[in-house]
Formats: structure tokens, C-alpha cells, sequence
């Protein structure tokens, strides 16, 4: 991982703010643009589960970085919910069990991009789980600027479902697993992913 510059709390909440727009084609809302207080308004009242309560921290520690290596991303911690347990992506046992590492070789065993009468889902549900699969076969994505993804400090139950992970993957879930997976599974070309790394000061 290396670091490429200083970044804020409002710097990400304007780019989370404007990606929402941006992958809704729509356009912004002046009002909720318009003012830092507005956007964390926003943020506080629409979107709390992409906040952190020690985010906004003078200790905090915000930067903008570039996961330049393959084991940059195989380290990550992933999101342990029920949906993710469903799918298997998530056991309910084993050391580092929520790495992106062994998400992924789980997500190959379970043919997790499959076709959706062999893996027993709704076409709804297929359609949102290849939102990025299908978008990343059409075009290979750089994952960068507006398609960046989020890591953070872990706190202690993420860190308990995996001790040798580095950073939890706080945004970025769906786009990231997507392209990890047709790395590994499909054999595309590696290119550095960007992304906001918030680290918590001392409690």
C-alpha cells in the first residue's frame, strides 16, 4: 500500500455524496451540496452505516491511498452479515475467515456469479449481485477517483473474524468482489485500486 496524499472526513463525505448522484444518474441536490454542514446533515441522517462514529476525530487520520499489490486486497476484511453467510462467501468458523482472500476462493467454490436457476435465486437478486460483474465484463474497470474504494481502522469483532487482516473494507464490497473475483477466477489483468484509508487515532 502506499500513500498518495492527505485527505478529510469531508473530503469523503462530498465523494460518497457525489458517487450516489453519479451512480444514480441523477443530478445533485444544490441543498445538500451547497455546504460542508449540509453534506454531513446528509450523511448523518441518510447514510449513517457509511459513518463511523471516531470518522470526524481530530485523531483520526485520512489519506488517500493506492493498493498497488495483489496482497493489498487479499488482506481486507470483508462484511460478516447475513447475506454473506447465506451465500457462503462467509463460514461460520476458521482462522481469517473474513479475508478477501478466502471470500474469494469461497465465492469460486460456490460459482457466486452463476447462473441464477443453478444457485436457486430470485432474478432480482441475481441482477444485484452482478451489478459490477456485468458491468466490469463490459468494461475493465480502473478502480480509482469516483470508483475508489473505502478502508478503516477495524474495530475488535472485525479483527476477531480475522487477525491477520490489515483494514476493514468500509465501502466498495460489491465493486471490489466483483473484480477480485474475475482476477482470480477469470484470469484479467491486475491494476492498482485507489482508495480512502481512515485511520482511528488512540482510543
Amino acid at each position: 500500500m502506499r500513500i498518495l496524499r492527505p485527505a478529510s472526513v469531508d473530503e469523503y463525505v462530498s465523494w460518497y455524496l457525489t458517487r450516489e448522484v453519479h451512480e444514480e444518474k441523477a443530478l445533485p441536490d444544490p441543498a445538500v451540496m451547497s455546504t460542508v454542514a449540509a453534506m454531513r446533515r446528509t450523511m448523518d441522517e441518510s447514510h449513517q452505516d457509511k459513518m463511523r462514529p471516531w470518522f470526524g476525530c481530530p485523531t483520526a487520520r485520512w489519506h488517500v491511498v493506492s493498493l498497488d499489490e495483489m496482497q493489498d486486497l487479499g488482506t481486507l476484511i470483508f462484511l460478516d452479515a447475513p447475506w454473506t453467510r447465506k451465500a457462503n462467501l462467509i463460514k461460520e468458523t476458521g482462522k481469517d475467515r473474513r479475508l478477501l482472500n478466502t471470500v474469494i476462493k469461497n465465492a469460486g467454490a460456490e460459482r457466486f456469479f452463476g447462473n441464477r436457476e443453478v444457485l436457486g435465486i430470485t432474478e432480482d437478486a441475481e441482477k444485484t449481485r452482478k451489478k459490477y460483474y456485468t458491468r466490469f465484463h463490459a468494461a475493465w474497470p480502473m478502480l480509482r477517483a469516483i470508483d475508489r474504494v473505502i478502508l478503516c481502522t477495524p474495530n475488535d469483532a472485525e479483527r476477531l473474524g480475522s487477525p491477520d487482516g490489515t483494514y476493514y473494507l468500509h465501502d466498495g464490497m460489491g465493486r471490489l468482489l466483483a473484480y477480485y473475483y474475475m482476477i482470480m477466477h477469470e484470469g484479467r489483468h491486475f491494476r492498482p485500486v485507489e482508495a480512502f484509508l481512515a485511520e482511528e487515532g488512540q482510543r
